[in-house]
Formats: structure tokens, C-alpha cells, sequence
């Protein structure tokens, strides 16, 4: 939540509601994680007109760990359906080195040109542009966003946030153009590196279940499986 911020966050009986304009799941999502007290049926509801207000589809980001444990259960007897699996997995790091590639370049302050890539390799809508911008300038600890380049030109980019001794990669994105050339791997390790460079000892990322290429990229270079999580989402 603190490596890839909404801009609106609002705790409802131990749900962490989350809004941003609607770029990404993650920062617009409904996060049961601590302990409920308030009818379930009664919350459920609420959650969906404040989503409705914002004009936003109602989602929960679930793990097996939701609260109350028998949530999954509910949404789906309301016609919510699971959207995006996902896997959450993990890297020790510390005592890892990496090639370093000139062909990357590092900025820790938020600028423009990377956000247009961004968007650019990922088809995303150049409207949302502004919003993009407000989360990143929303994170607040340590952070770098890299771009990789050929011949002069940005062909992929990715973003490494660190906290304490954790580390988050984001956004892994490469030229559709491009891929299946390596550049992923060079993006990734690229990284990882400047994370070890800043005293990471623990890496960790999200790939969605459906991305057998990520997936495979992942545990080439060591990552292992920590727990999955899901979407629910309610069916418009």
C-alpha cells in the first residue's frame, strides 16, 4: 500500500478503502484485512455507494487471510466474480549481484518522459496521465524509476520502491515491439541491483497468473511463490 499509494484512502470497520481515479486494482480496491464488527451484508453494501459515488467498479482485493474468513463465500453468493489472480512472490537479495548494463538509466524524482512510456507500452489511456503522476508523487520512501535504452531510445521501463529493507517492483513493462528479446531480465536484475545498492535484503513483486512469460522470467532469477490474492469484482 505505501510502495504503490492511492490517492484517497478511507478505513471503514477494518476495511481499507482505496481510490485513484481508477488507474490500477490495486490503488481502487477494498482491503478487508483487519477484524469486522458491523453486519456483513450491511458493509457490503455501504462500500458499493461510496465506489458508485466515485464512479468506480466495486472491487475486493482478497487473500486467505480477508476478514471475515468466510468473505470470498459472500461476495461470490452476490454475483461478485474472481478477476486477476495473482501471485505475491519473494527474493532474498542482499547477497546477490547483478551485471550492470550502461544502457540503463536511473532517476529517483517522478519525471514526465517515464510516465509517457509508461503509458505507451502499456496501451494504458494518455488521459490518465495526471493520475499516474499523483501516485507516484504520492510515495514517499525511497525510490527509482528506470528506464532501459537502444540505440538512444527508451524501449522499457520498470520502478523499484524501497522500504526499510523491502523492496517493491512495479511496472516491469517493455516495447511490445520488442519483447521476448531478454530486455525484461535486464529491466528486472537492473533494479534489483540499484535496491542492493540502497541495503534491500528483500525483494518482492506481483505477476498475475495468466503471464506464463513474467512468470517464467520470475523464477529464472529466483523469485518463489509467498501466497496468491485475487480480485472480486462486481459484475456491472
Amino acid at each position: 500500500m505505501n510502495a504503490w499509494p492511492a490517492l484517497q484512502t478511507i478505513i471503514y470497520d477494518g476495511w481499507v478503502l482505496r481510490f485513484a481515479n481508477g488507474i490500477t486494482r490495486r490503488s481502487n480496491s477494498i482491503n478487508p484485512i483487519y477484524n469486522s464488527f458491523i453486519n456483513i451484508d450491511e458493509k457490503i453494501s455501504v462500500c458499493e455507494k461510496i465506489y458508485s459515488v466515485y464512479r468506480l467498479p466495486v472491487i475486493f482485493k482478497m487473500t486467505s487471510e480477508s476478514n471475515p474468513a468466510n468473505l470470498d463465500y459472500i461476495l461470490n453468493s452476490k454475483g461478485y466474480i474472481v478477476d486477476a489472480e495473482t501471485s505475491f512472490q519473494v527474493l532474498k537479495i542482499d547477497k546477490l549481484k547483478f551485471k550492470n548494463f550502461s544502457s540503463v538509466e536511473f532517476n529517483s524524482d517522478v519525471n514526465d518522459y517515464w510516465i509517457l512510456n509508461y503509458i505507451k507500452f502499456n496501451n494504458h489511456d494518455e488521459n490518465k496521465f495526471d493520475t499516474f503522476k499523483k501516485i507516484l508523487n504520492q510515495i514517499i520512501t525511497n525510490k527509482c524509476l528506470l528506464q532501459l535504452k537502444v540505440e538512444n531510445n527508451v524501449i522499457g521501463c520498470g520502478l523499484g520502491v524501497l522500504e526499510d529493507k523491502f523492496f517493491g517492483l512495479f511496472d516491469i513493462v517493455v516495447n511490445p515491439d520488442l519483447r521476448g528479446r531478454g530486455f525484461g531480465k535486464i529491466i528486472v536484475e537492473s533494479i534489483l541491483s540499484w535496491g542492493i545498492s540502497q541495503g534491500a535484503e528483500t525483494a518482492y513483486l506481483q505477476v498475475m497468473l495468466n503471464n506464463p512469460v513474467a512468470l517464467g522470467l520470475y523464477e529464472k532469477i529466483g523469485f518463489k511463490e509467498e501466497y496468491k490474492y485475487w480480485y472480486r469484482v462486481k459484475k456491472m
